[in-house]
């Protein structure tokens, strides 16, 4: 169940949002887009999220974590989409 009310279902639909935005303003950060559409990455990214096999650094992911307000630790961001916890920034 990854709907919207849960914390995968946010972090996904943050993250995409913000990869949209890092690949027009990041475009050297980013050279398979737009060959590969967003949305082929995102969900790439949740299968990669489920498994614990993702990277967190780039322009996307930090500003997803900063959005949703917890660190951009895999501690965090596991915690975050798996259980709904919060680690905030602090």
């Amino acid at each position: 169940m990854d709907t919207l009310t849960t914390g995968m279902g946010t972090f996904i639909r943050v993250y995409t949002e913000e990869l949209e935005r890092a690949v027009k303003d990041h475009p050297t950060e980013y050279p398979w887009y737009p060959s590969i559409p967003v949305s082929s990455v995102v969900a790439k990214i949740h299968d990669a999220l489920k498994r614990g096999t993702y990277s967190n650094g780039g322009y996307a992911f930090k500003a997803t974590c900063k959005r949703l307000g917890i660190k951009c630790t895999y501690t965090a961001i596991n915690g975050y989409v798996r259980d709904g916890q919060v680690f905030p920034l602090k």
